[in-house]
């Protein structure tokens, strides 16, 4: 690990152990910053790999706009992912879909293709991989979406529907933009995932029974 790699570690757990302190105590604190956590995160991203491309960010563009044509989709014809609706912690919306919810996105899709970008493999299996820790990752911030007001399916929980689609959209993208995807292979994508991960569930027992 180079000293980038290092400081951008220790970045990562300063924030994750801060936000894990700050919404275990004071989630009603801390909720209202969450947009400004995804745009810290990618701008995070860029300064870590630094050496990206133009074309490179071209591909994340189209990739987060794509992703949030969805999300609208999914939110006035409930066709993808159910019917539900987004709270107000993720900041202003336009069409019921907060404007940041593409970051999102593309976050956790390049961090899951990261993840698995240390083993070689075909493209599609890791397309396939990266699916799977996608929904993965949905499944841990389902069960704490009402409890942080970002977003209420009806009925009160996500559907195997829901992760189904998870699981789709995410294959669909990770197949699509795998030459992209492909230039992600910090190993930072593989901690910011776990500690990630770790983040859900820490919370996870203490606002869900799980």
């Amino acid at each position: 690990m180079n000293n980038i790699a290092r400081a951008a570690f220790v970045f990562l757990i300063i924030v994750y152990t801060s936000g894990v302190i700050g919404m275990w105590l004071r989630p009603q604190m801390f909720i209202p910053y969450t947009p400004a956590v995804l745009l810290m995160f990618a701008l995070y991203f860029i300064y870590v790999h630094r050496r990206l491309s133009g074309r490179f960010f071209l591909a994340l563009a189209v990739m987060g706009a794509l992703s949030y044509a969805i999300e609208v989709l999914g939110v006035t014809t409930a066709w993808a992912f159910g019917t539900y609706h987004y709270g107000t912690a993720f900041g202003p919306k336009a069409a019921g879909v907060p404007l940041c919810i593409s970051l999102n996105w593309i976050l956790v899709l390049c961090a899951c293709w990261g993840f698995w970008s240390f083993w070689k493999m075909p493209f599609v299996l890791q397309s396939l991989l990266t699916a799977l820790l996608c929904t993965f990752i949905d499944i841990l911030m389902e069960s704490l979406a009402p409890h942080f007001n970002w977003w209420f399916f009806l009925g009160g929980y996500a559907g195997i529907y829901n992760y189904l689609c998870w699981f789709l959209w995410s294959f669909t993208l990770a197949l699509i933009f795998k030459s992209t995807l492909m230039q992600v292979k910090h190993p930072i994508a593989m901690h910011w995932i776990i500690l990630n991960g770790l983040y859900f569930l820490i919370l996870n027992l203490k606002f869900v029974t799980l």
